[in-house]
Formats: C-alpha cells, sequence, structure tokens
C-alpha cells in the first residue's frame, strides 16, 4: 500500500481543487505586438521551451498509475492536472504566436526531464512534476 492508496481524502481533495478550476483561461484573449521588453529573441525561445514541457500528454505518469492501482479520485486527478498542464502549453502557445515566434516540438531539457521522472516510480514523478510547478510559479 502506498501513500498514493492509503490517504483518498487527499486525493478527493485535489480532485476538487482541480475541478473548481478546471476552464479557468479558456476566454483568454491576448492584444497584438505585445511588448516583450529588451530581449524578445531570448524571451521568446525561453517560452517555446516551457511550452514543450507544459504539452505532454502523460502517457507515462497515467501507465505507472494504472499499474499501481490508485484509487478512481487520485487518476481523475492526475489526468486534470495534466490538463491543466496542457493548457498552460495552449497559453504559452498563444503569447508565442501573438509575437510572431514558433513553438518547438521538443527541447533536450525536455528529454532529461522526462527520463530523469521515469527513474523513480509514480510517486517521485509527482514529486517531480509539483517541484516544476513551483519552480514555474
Amino acid at each position: 500500500m502506498t501513500l498514493l492508496t492509503r490517504q483518498p481524502e487527499l486525493a478527493t481533495s485535489w480532485l476538487a481543487d482541480f475541478e473548481r478550476h478546471r476552464g479557468q483561461h479558456a476566454d483568454v484573449v491576448l492584444a497584438p505586438n505585445p511588448d516583450l521588453g529588451t530581449d524578445p529573441a531570448g524571451l521568446t525561445a525561453s517560452l517555446a521551451v516551457f511550452q514543450v514541457g507544459e504539452s505532454g500528454g502523460g502517457s507515462r505518469l497515467f501507465a505507472a498509475a494504472d499499474k499501481l492501482g490508485i484509487e478512481p479520485d487520485y487518476r481523475r486527478a492526475l489526468e486534470l492536472f495534466i490538463g491543466e498542464e496542457q493548457e498552460h502549453a495552449r497559453l504559452l502557445a498563444l503569447v508565442l504566436g501573438t509575437a510572431d515566434a514558433p513553438t518547438r516540438s521538443s527541447h533536450w531539457s525536455d528529454q532529461i526531464f522526462i527520463w530523469a521522472r521515469q527513474l523513480f516510480g509514480l510517486r517521485g514523478e509527482i514529486l517531480m512534476l509539483l517541484v516544476a510547478e513551483l519552480i514555474a510559479l
């Protein structure tokens, strides 16, 4: 039995939080020609790397969760978390598009992050994702 299955109330709390925030950015509209400061190329290059990192589908995460047989509420919370990350990727792509900057399909740093997350199982993967979220904040 893991931490993920011993605390169903925690999974229910996370699920409620993700449900409450779901779709909150659906109506975001960006102004054309944003002022990107003194180094627009540097900023858009950095945003493109973040956009790649936010765009994953979570297939490995879900496979690990299913293998452990986690509770349905926890599984659904993970799905909503990944959906939120994909929404961040969509918003970053909007910013890049407004700035006439391209998105990326991959980056070496994202590949290393994916590889490192897989080393520590589901719990380690989730912890690493949360650390990345804190850094992004």
